[in-house]
């Protein structure tokens, strides 16, 4: 008994390792499997639609940790693994996106990469004038105002037409936008769809 202690003392360390190895083992399965089961549950949405606002320079992690903020992932680390494994961390666009009660973390990497941000709109009616347009988009709350100080021939300058008459030059129709694009480049949109027309028309 006394030889079989004797060893086991002279092979301490090697014990030590191999309790520390079996721990390490165990933690690792139980991490996996909670991995697994991370990627088949979904999000935990209490009150759907949920938004998310990805900025300019957000990575993977930052967005992670505003899902746990809004209690949405328990544990984000799993969320930038999976973004990671998938080559998609790179590949997030910017702008603001409604989740879905249901949503997986694959559904949720998969609307962020396709940028499938959420749609605001603004309809330029028919007969309005331009100081009338200019007016409905400067009172949307969704657009980012650049033009509200300029006059017509500033705002045309912008839209790089100096020197055009801004009257009857952008499309009447109903047009859908994400969060903050600015007045400029809607102009610039309704100016090109009634180009469009005319020339057609020609």
């Amino acid at each position: 008994m006394t030889k079989l202690w004797k060893s086991l003392w002279n092979n301490k360390w090697y014990l030590l390792l191999m309790a520390l190895g079996i721990a390490i083992g165990i933690k690792g399965v139980n991490t996996y499997a909670q991995y697994e089961e991370f990627l088949s549950q979904p999000l935990v949405i209490e009150q759907a639609p949920v938004s998310l606002i990805v900025e300019s320079g957000d990575t993977i992690r930052h967005i992670a940790s505003d899902l746990k903020k809004q209690g949405l992932l328990a544990e984000p680390t799993f969320l930038v693994v999976r973004a990671r494994m998938r080559k998609l961390a790179l590949s997030i666009k910017t702008g603001e996106y409604s989740i879905e009660e249901g949503t997986t973390p694959d559904e949720l990497l998969d609307q962020l990469v396709k940028g499938k941000v959420i749609q605001y709109s603004l309809t330029l009616i028919e007969g309005w004038t331009f100081k009338e347009a200019m007016a409905a988009i400067n009172q949307h709350p969704e657009i980012r105002h650049t033009l509200i100080d300029h006059n017509p021939e500033q705002v045309m300058e912008a839209l790089g037409k100096p020197g055009e008459h801004p009257e009857g030059r952008f499309f009447p129709e109903t047009y859908r936008f994400p969060k903050k694009t600015t007045d400029v480049n809607f102009l610039k949109r309704a100016y090109r769809h009634m180009d469009d027309f005319l020339k057609q028309a020609w």
